[in-house]
């Protein structure tokens, strides 16, 4: 009685051993077929457009520009040398006496009216704010640099909301609204609106 043997090869096959196959960096050598089979892959290039594309699309760019335009044309609202809002010089002794740790409750300097014996401090958080900065450049030189510092801060601070929110063109409204006019006009009044818009628009983007 003749003994069949079978090749090693077709022996892998019936009894469902796995096949071998052999890697060479990106070649595989599949030892059934005796077929190389090679596999390609494929590297996307970067071209130097995309590059500046991305570079100058990037939010923290976006905001450092706009920081500084919106700082340039309020520091340009402010050199002449003149506030255009009268308001300014009470805000300004206001945050003298409070830097000097004076918080009166009447106001003598207007004698002819009720405040004269009973007043309250309607902007007490601006006046605090406008501490440190009375303190270090004086009150008038103080009072400018603190309204600068708000129109670049309330600046950024909405265009972090649009960022947030997901706008579209979040760069562009932010940038056509620091170059409206009227808007820089009222921007740079020494009042609390540019703080308090800050406030708000941190608050909308914590809760948000």
């Amino acid at each position: 009685m003749s003994e069949k043997f079978s090749h090693p090869r077709s022996l892998k096959k019936r009894v469902g051993l796995p096949r071998r196959v052999t890697p060479r960096n990106d070649n595989f050598l599949d030892e059934d077929s005796g077929l190389i089979s090679h596999r390609s892959s494929m590297v996307a290039v970067e071209t130097p457009q995309e590059s500046y594309r991305k570079l100058f699309t990037h939010p923290l760019l976006q905001g450092c520009v706009l920081l500084v335009l919106a700082v340039v044309l309020a520091a340009w609202v402010q050199v002449p040398g003149r506030f255009p809002d009268p308001d300014s010089f009470y805000h300004a002794g206001m945050a003298e006496l409070a830097a000097s740790g004076t918080f009166p409750s009447r106001f003598p300097w207007l004698e002819l009216t009720t405040l004269r014996s009973t007043y309250a401090d309607l902007h007490f958080l601006y006046h605090l704010f406008l501490v440190p900065f009375v303190h270090f450049f004086g009150a008038m030189a103080g009072l400018r640099i603190a309204t600068i510092t708000a129109v670049g801060c309330f600046t950024v601070a909405l265009f972090v909301l649009l960022r947030a929110l997901r706008t579209k063109g979040a760069f562009g409204f932010t940038l056509l609204l620091i170059g409206s006019a009227a808007f820089m006009f009222r921007a740079n009044l020494a009042k609390a609106q540019g703080f308090a818009f800050v406030v708000l628009f941190l608050a909308s983007i914590l809760i948000g």
